[in-house]
C-alpha cells in the first residue's frame, strides 16, 4: 500500500495535493504540479511542440523555460500555431 488512494487518476494524498500550484493558465486557474515553465509544457501536453510564452506579461524565450521557476499566482500564457484557414 503507498499510502494513498488514486481516484480517476487523480491522487489523493496531502503530500501530493500539496505539491500542486495553482497558476492562471491562458486566463484559467489550474493546479498543476510543474516547477519549472518547461516542467509546465510538459505537463499541459506542450512537449516537443514550438509554442510562444510568456509569465506575468513577459516573453519567455524556449531557451530559458527550463530554469523559469513558477510560483503560486503566477499568469501564464501559451500561444500555439494554427494551421488551416
Amino acid at each position: 500500500m503507498n499510502g494513498f488512494t488514486e481516484t480517476h487518476g487523480v491522487p489523493a494524498s496531502v503530500d501530493e495535493i500539496s505539491k500542486t500550484r495553482r497558476l492562471v493558465i491562458n486566463g484559467e486557474a489550474r493546479d498543476v504540479h510543474a516547477q519549472s515553465l518547461a516542467d509546465l509544457l510538459e505537463e499541459l501536453g506542450y512537449g516537443g511542440q514550438k509554442v510562444a510564452t510568456a509569465v506575468n506579461g513577459e516573453f519567455a524565450p524556449e531557451r530559458t523555460r527550463a530554469g523559469l521557476e513558477l510560483t503560486p499566482g503566477d499568469e501564464v500564457e501559451i500561444v500555439a500555431p494554427r494551421q488551416g484557414g
